[in-house]
C-alpha cells in the first residue's frame, strides 16, 4: 500500500485519483462500421476522371510487377518511369510513392526490411476500412479513395 502524506484534503482527492475506473468497460467498446459519403471531388479522383492512363504504355512499365507485392525500391523507379511517360501527373508523385520505409521504425533509426515486397494496394484498402469504420475526417477519406485509385489504375 502507498503512503501519502500532506493536506488531508488532498489525500481524500489523490485516493480517489488512484482508485478510479473508466467509466466505460474495454469489454463493452467495440467499433461499428457506418456508411461514409463520399465527397465529389473525392468520387472524382476515386473513378479516376481526371486523368487518362494509356493502358499500352502502363502494361509495358508494369510488366512483371504487380503493386501488389513490389518492394519499394522497384515502386520509386516505375513511378518515374509512369511519370516520364506521363501517365503519372507530377502533383501525384510523391502521394504515389509515400514516404520511404527505409527509417521508419519509431526511434528513427534504419529498418532492416524496409525494402522487403508489400502490398500497396491492400494496404490503402485496410486504411480506407479502417478509417470508414471509425469516422475519420472526409477529407481523410477523399485522400485515401484517391491513392486507392491511383494505385489501382496502373493494375492490368
Amino acid at each position: 500500500m502507498m503512503k501519502i502524506a500532506g493536506s488531508p484534503l488532498l489525500q481524500t482527492e489523490i485516493r480517489s485519483i488512484a482508485g478510479a475506473r473508466p467509466a466505460i468497460s474495454r469489454e463493452s467498446t467495440t467499433v461499428t462500421p457506418v456508411a461514409v459519403t463520399i465527397s465529389p471531388l473525392g468520387k472524382s479522383l476515386h473513378e479516376g476522371g481526371y486523368r487518362n492512363v494509356d493502358r499500352e504504355s502502363v502494361a509495358q512499365i508494369m510488366a512483371g510487377k504487380s503493386l501488389r507485392n513490389i518492394r519499394y525500391s522497384e515502386l520509386v523507379s516505375v513511378a518515374d518511369k509512369l511519370r516520364d511517360a506521363g501517365q503519372l501527373a507530377g502533383k501525384d508523385y510523391l502521394d504515389f510513392i509515400g514516404p520511404s520505409p527505409e527509417f521508419s521504425l519509431l526511434d528513427g533509426s534504419r529498418n532492416p526490411d524496409w525494402d522487403k515486397p508489400m502490398d500497396y494496394i491492400g494496404r490503402h484498402e485496410l486504411n480506407l476500412a479502417f478509417m470508414t469504420a471509425t469516422g475519420a475526417e472526409q477529407r481523410f477519406i477523399d485522400f485515401e479513395w484517391h491513392l486507392l485509385s491511383l494505385y489501382k489504375s496502373f493494375e492490368p
